[in-house]
């Protein structure tokens, strides 16, 4: 309950200092999106699979069981079908992409498979390259570090101001190996971004204008263009996830909807 008044608090901070920015390729008004999310909470449809979200860079769990207590009602309705995950104290990708694999087995498992089983995943920042490691083949991860007993199998892979290409913060603070691999140009990106092409998982890009953490045009792989609306005036990169237009857009492709947001060139960071 704490989380998710927390989590309401900062959603109405945010909604406060949004900055009105015009996306041709996503044209919906914040009282559209808020109007759609009504009436998505009013018909819950059953979800095709379980849902995954994973946590940024050292976050707090309160902020990826906010991205649960906001999606889950406007989805299927039922709490169960979404697994946050956080690890907070940790800071090595490879490392976090094997606990990642093991909690999903624990709470659904696969069997003797070599695989989880088939989720979708929201990646939130960090989280969106957590899971494109997590679904190397194994024995494939870039620092040669295997931790994982399967790999992650992805429907679908949503993420929300993920450093596909970079973050802009890593160029000047990199503490441990998690940062240092977000630093743009990194032999981790370069790797992982070779390894596009292997995908048998589509990837949905989301991005803030004025995130000033990772910068919205780090926030697609190479080849792809983010979904993106103007952010907030402050913590835009941390206010991504409380975006009404991105959870309607996101809501509505886990229920197998159309989508109401494109990808279109961001025209700044």
């Amino acid at each position: 309950m704490l989380a998710s008044a927390l989590y309401v608090s900062w959603n109405q901070i945010g909604c406060s200092v949004n900055r009105d920015v015009e996306n041709p390729a996503f044209p919906l008004t914040m009282r559209e999106a808020q109007d759609d999310l009504k009436r998505m909470r009013a018909e819950p449809v059953p979800l095709e699979r379980p849902v995954i979200i994973l946590a940024g860079y050292r976050s707090w769990p309160m902020l990826v069981q906010g991205v649960r207590y906001r999606l889950f009602p406007v989805t299927s309705g039922d709490s169960a079908d979404f697994l946050p995950i956080s690890y907070t104290l940790r800071g090595d990708i490879e490392e976090i992409a094997g606990l990642v694999t093991r909690r999903i087995d624990e709470r659904w498992p696969s069997g003797p498979s070599g695989e989880t089983v088939e989720v979708d995943v929201i990646g939130v920042s960090m989280g969106g390259l957590v899971a494109r490691t997590a679904s190397l083949p194994l024995g494939d991860l870039p620092g040669g570090s295997e931790t994982r007993e399967k790999r992650l199998k992805i429907g679908t892979l949503y993420t929300m101001g993920t450093p596909h290409t970079g973050a802009v913060l890593a160029e000047r603070i990199a503490p441990d190996r998690a940062a240092r691999s977000m630093k743009p140009g990194s032999e981790f990106l370069e790797y992982l971004n070779a390894q596009l092409d292997a995908h048998e998982f589509e990837i949905v890009p989301y991005a803030h204008l004025n995130d000033t953490w990772v910068g919205a045009t780090n926030a697609a792989p190479p080849g792809q263009e983010p979904i993106w609306t103007g952010g907030t005036r402050v913590m835009s990169h941390f206010s991504i996830t409380t975006d009404d237009r991105i959870m309607a857009d996101l809501a509505r492709r886990l229920r197998g909807e159309a989508p109401l947001g494109s990808p279109s060139p961001a025209p700044e960071d």
